[in-house]
């Protein structure tokens, strides 16, 4: 056994020098000083005892009486022994480890007597009180995991317990620069059209039984972590121990066990079923020696599509459940295609959605000898999920393409999202000698993402349907962005930390590294997609006497197989670190991380755009040229003072730097969009009569340049997003009660922008209101569309990829928790103040042209974030009553107060010529500062509407303070909702060949405030945020809108300013559990 740990050892340091992500902490440590009166104690033997493996870690005082157990199993019981000849020895107690945490267990010495009596201390844990911890963090242990409601069977739900959690966001910051790891394994998608594996089918790629801890990490000073601006989010899964044990475990809901009753509105009941069935199992293979844990869960999931249903003569819309779509419109559409085109667009409404998934655990740990433990961890998961059709291309992109007051798209509009994963990760912890130890990580992770269409032709354009005012109606037909949609990744990962102690310092080397390589298809609109101004448009079109408003349309180049792009990268970062203990309560942490990034040349030169001179600003675009690669710095500081060495009060701070990877899909796109070999593509064309034939537009072109296509590119000094960090905390004892107060402060400093660098820089006008208008949207072809050629093309956007170090965030929260026998409660409150110059999209071209914009889109300027979050309050209380022996009852409660989110008012319609629909509103102060106009089917008066309009700006509590100005982009915030969820579990314990078992019952309640009242709970939503339609035209320098009716149907004006969100967020769901414990 010991020459295969010195072979194993050998053999990962030599691949250590191959090539090498960004690993977080997967173990803790225990560190303290043995002294006898006050004078240090060298050569002790300091045992550490793992109890329910037996694992034994040893180690020996140095010569200044220090000692360190480091890379130690989290979780417990722990005992841990001091001994030396000549004295007594120690033994401290139930000693259970967080993730990452250094507990600090000094001993005391004192010289044997006549009787050589074991000294024992009871000692204890701590999850806030770790000379470790600097900055933010928060460590969720089994316990909590266990008592936190949910109805996702998620890590999302579990983490809602950071006091600085938005979603998945955390402190204001986008979660797609979160950096996701289980057991060290990469678990981002890293390409960032999800922010984890299985993402984008809404699927969980690992089981909440199979997590033992999970650590959400703000601000860690520890240079270690990294790959990250948001947070990491970092998850140790359970080990097997001595004595086997398990469970087999269902989970289930269904269509009568939720509300259909929000406030005044009832909802018809719909299909839904969920059903998930799980086992787990762990034991040892060898006792002390060799362990093994299993997971594995099946899950399938029916919703329905929508709550909303068509207006009929039993249905007259309502805002709410009935939309202004009617049902006759409906329906001779759905008839008239497949009589005319044998096309059925499938049902409007009463349809579901289907979802399932298959996830599965395994983990070996081996305790190789005393030096040298070994573990092997593997995920799989496979996935699909129906989903609803993309709102990016839509007209209105703050409507979209989903179920809504305008609109019912049909179900064949959507599409299949299949997301399949592999992956393995080992880890050797070894220790050298009392003061040096290594911890080695090499990982793969392969991911398998496909789309395919829910259409029942796969040959059939997506039709968009406008009401006549700008607002979605209808939509079928082939999603805009599935086909050919396909992505596999593979990323192999390697790390190393060396660590050193020498006197008071802990110097720590390392090196974590990725190589990633992706196969991307990709080609919006490859179907076609047509826009249509109203219903009778469209059948005007069919009939060959109305074209399209727009006709969006991409193609290969030279035809064969649909191309694929195969960008590749390498990221390594080195750091080193001095963790110096300046006095046993007082820690100074310093170090610096270099983090490096190689771009592998897959992009393709296009040699007629590296000669065009006429773009934004002057900026030169290079389709082939990669972002010039360079080292990013990342110096931090932190410090962690116990003041009265008790763990009773504990100040602790630090400042720094943090880099880490955007979603590669950003960079991506510039090996897809070059208008070389690959794609060409037609951009909002005008003229063309509907065809159901996808290639009646398709030119016929040979590989090599276009004539027309768009292009993204990146700025040559491009670099990874990177903020400057700064945190001060101070963690308090009160009456058994721990209270923390933790404020932070972000910069951004290589915040990622976009640019058009197609829009023009000259020429621009200024419009009434103050803000500028584009005279084109382009400035390629130049002298027009007629001179399009090779060397003078039509070029729809050419997306700029830059920096700009715009954007920052203010946090502060306090939090107050307490852990009883068997009580645990906490309450925290968090303030945020956050702004950016960017939104969330997972393409460049979504990036720009999806963010509200005053005048001139291409001016990089910072507003309120998508991730804003101003105040939110949370508690949580989780209490166990035992009783008649073999009897227990547990209640887990969590509680959240807060605003829904925020949002922005935009007008419908492109006012600054940009060719989206992103102009942020101005706010009239009187009838005089707007021109407005009916709209189709209005009959109102010009002294009607301007009064009705005034009325709606006045009834709203953010327009109502603003008039005389712009809305400022995410500045609207909505109603703040209070909501409680409940877990109620039961246990009933025996014992069969005298050991225990367990029949556990369980009822997660989401939106428990709502099953005690149909009015509370209820989350509320705008009427609208596109309460003005720009209908193209202008007198003088004034933009002309109509305010079209809220319900054109009943002639109803948009008067309120919110309404309630009937969809399940503002309803109780209860899902029910029975599991076999043995």
């Amino acid at each position: 056994m010991k020459t295969i740990g010195k072979f194993l050892l050998s053999l990962l340091v030599l691949t250590s020098v191959a090539f090498g992500a960004k690993a977080q902490e997967t173990t803790s440590e225990i560190q303290g000083t043995v002294l006898s009166g006050k004078t240090a104690v060298a050569g002790v033997t300091i045992v550490a005892i793992h109890e329910p493996t037996g694992t034994k870690y040893t180690t020996s005082t140095r010569q200044d009486g220090r000692y360190n157990l480091t890379n130690l199993k989290i979780g417990g019981p722990y005992s841990i022994s001091a001994s030396f000849v000549g004295f007594k020895t120690e033994t401290a107690n139930d000693i259970n480890l967080t993730l990452g945490q250094a507990h600090r267990q000094n001993f005391s010495l004192t010289e044997t007597s006549n009787t050589l009596k074991e000294v024992v201390v009871r000692s204890g844990s701590d999850r806030v009180f770790s000379a470790n911890r600097t900055g933010g963090q928060e460590t969720i242990n089994r316990r909590l995991i266990e008592g936190t409601p949910t109805t996702t069977r998620s890590w999302k739900d579990v983490t809602k317990l950071v006091p600085s959690a938005n979603g998945t966001s955390f402190q204001g910051i986008s979660s797609q620069l979160n950096n996701i790891t289980v057991d060290g394994a990469n678990f981002n998608n890293s390409f960032g059209l999800a922010g984890d594996i299985g993402g984008q089918s809404g699927a969980q790629a690992i089981s909440l039984d199979a997590i033992e801890q999970i650590q959400v990490n703000t601000s860690p000073f520890d240079v270690k972590y990294g790959g990250f601006n948001g947070a990491g989010i970092n998850t140790v899964t359970r080990s097997g121990k001595n004595q086997t044990f398990g469970s087999v475990y269902e989970y289930f809901k269904n269509k009568d066990w939720q509300s259909y009753k929000v406030g005044s509105i009832n909802l018809p009941k719909q299909q839904f079923n969920y059903d998930l069935k799980g086992f787990t199992v762990g034991g040892a293979l060898i006792k002390n020696k060799l362990f093994y844990f299993i997971n594995g869960e099946q899950e399938s999931n029916t919703v329905p599509g929508s709550s909303w249903v068509a207006a009929d003569a039993n249905n007259t819309p309502n805002g709410s459940t009935v939309s202004i779509a009617k049902a006759a419109d409906l329906d001779a559409l759905a008839s008239f295609l497949k009589s005319k085109y044998s096309f059925d667009p499938g049902p409007y409404q009463g349809y579901t959605y289907a979802s399932a998934s298959k996830r599965l655990t395994a983990k070996i740990d081996w305790n190789i000898n005393a030096n040298n433990t070994f573990t092997i961890k593997y995920n799989y998961l496979k996935s699909y999920s129906e989903i609803p059709p993309s709102n990016s291309g839509a007209a209105n992109t703050s409507i979209g393409r989903r179920p809504g007051n305008t609109a019912l798209p049909f179900y064949g509009a959507g599409y299949v999202i299949n997301n399949n994963a592999d992956v393995v990760i080992a880890e050797l912890n070894t220790r050298f000698s009392n003061s040096a130890n290594n911890k080695l990580q090499v990982g793969y992770t392969a991911l398998r993402d496909y789309r395919s269409s829910l259409s029942s032709k796969t040959d059939f354009p997506l039709v968009d349907i406008l009401d006549g005012n700008g607002n979605p109606y209808t939509s079928f037909g082939y999603e805009q962005y599935t086909y050919g949609n396909k992505l596999n990744t593979d990323v192999f990962q390697l790390n190393d930390v060396f660590t050193k102690y020498v006197g008071g310092h802990e110097i720590t080397l390392g090196t974590q590294n990725a190589f990633k390589k992706y196969a991307n298809g990709f080609s919006p609109s490859y179907q076609g997609v047509y826009r249509f101004n109203s219903l009778a448009d469209f059948y005007a079109s069919a009939a060959g006497t109305k074209a399209a408003v727009r006709y969006d349309l991409s193609y290969t180049l030279g035809g064969g197989e649909f191309p694929l792009v195969g960008p590749k990268s390498l990221e390594m970062g080195v750091f080193i670190q001095d963790k110096w203990k300046i006095k046993d309560n007082f820690t100074f942490t310093y170090g610096v991380r270099a983090d490096y990034t190689q771009f592998y040349n897959t992009f393709l030169y296009n040699p007629v755009v590296d000669t065009l001179s006429q773009f934004y600003n002057g900026i030169h675009a290079n389709t082939g040229a990669a972002p010039n690669t360079a080292v990013q710095i990342s110096p931090r500081i932190g410090y962690n003072w116990d003041v009265f060495s008790d763990q009773s009060l504990q100040f602790r701070g630090g400042t720094g730097l943090f880099q880490g990877a955007p979603p590669f899909v950003w960079i991506s796109n510039q090996a897809s969009n070059s208008g070389m070999a690959l794609f060409g593509s037609i951009s909002n064309g005008t003229g063309y009569m509907f065809s159901p034939d996808v290639n009646a537009y398709r030119p016929t072109v040979t590989a090599g340049l276009s004539q027309s296509y768009s292009i993204n590119v990146s700025d040559p000094n491009y670099k990874f997003p990177q903020v400057w960090k700064t945190t001060l905390g101070a963690d308090k004892k009160v009456l058994g009660f721990t209270v923390t107060v933790e404020a932070t402060h972000i910069r951004n400093i290589n915040a990622t922008v976009f640019q058009n660098i197609v829009l023009p820089s000259t020429g621009l006008i200024t419009l009434a209101d103050g803000r500028t208008r584009f005279p084109i949207t382009s400035v390629y072809p130049l002298g027009g569309a007629t001179k399009r050629s090779v060397t003078n093309p039509a070029i729809g956007n050419a997306i700029y990829m830059t920096n700009a170090n715009v954007g920052y965030v203010n946090t502060l929260f306090v939090q107050v928790q307490r852990s009883f026998k068997n009580l645990f409660v906490s309450a925290a409150y968090n303030y945020q103040e956050a702004k950016d110059a960017t939104v969330n999209g997972s393409t460049a071209s979504t990036m720009w042209g999806s963010k509200p914009v005053f005048g001139n889109s291409n001016v990089i300027s910072q507003s309120y974030s998508n991730n804003y979050l101003p105040h939110r309050f949370i508690a949580q209380a989780i209490y166990k009553l035992e009783y008649l022996k073999n009897y227990s009852t547990s209640f887990g409660i969590f509680a959240e107060v807060a605003p829904n989110y925020v949002t922005s008012f935009i007008y419908n319609g492109d006012v600054n010529g940009d060719g989206f629909n992103n102009d942020l509103m101005y706010i009239p102060r009187n009838a005089s500062e707007i021109v407005l106009v009916n709209a189709s089917g209005d009959t109102r008066t010009q002294q009607e509407l301007w009064p009705q309009l005034s009325q709606f700006i006045d009834n709203h509590p953010y327009l109502s303070k603003h008039r005389g100005e712009y809305a400022q982009r995410n500045a609207t915030i909505l109603p703040w909702t209070g909501r409680v969820d409940l877990n109620v579990t039961q246990d009933v314990s025996f014992k069969v060949k005298g050991r225990k078992q367990t029949l556990r019952f369980t009822a997660d309640i989401y939106n428990f405030t709502n099953l005690l009242s149909r009015n509370l709970g209820i989350y509320d939503v705008p009427t609208s945020v596109t309460p003005l339609t720009f209908t193209g035209a202008f007198q003088g320098n004034k933009p002309v809108f109509s305010f079209p009716y809220f319900n054109t149907t009943t002639k109803t004006p948009l008067q309120q300013a919110w309404r309630h969100d009937t969809g399940m967020a503002s309803r109780y769901q209860v899902q029910l559990g029975v599991r076999y414990i043995f």
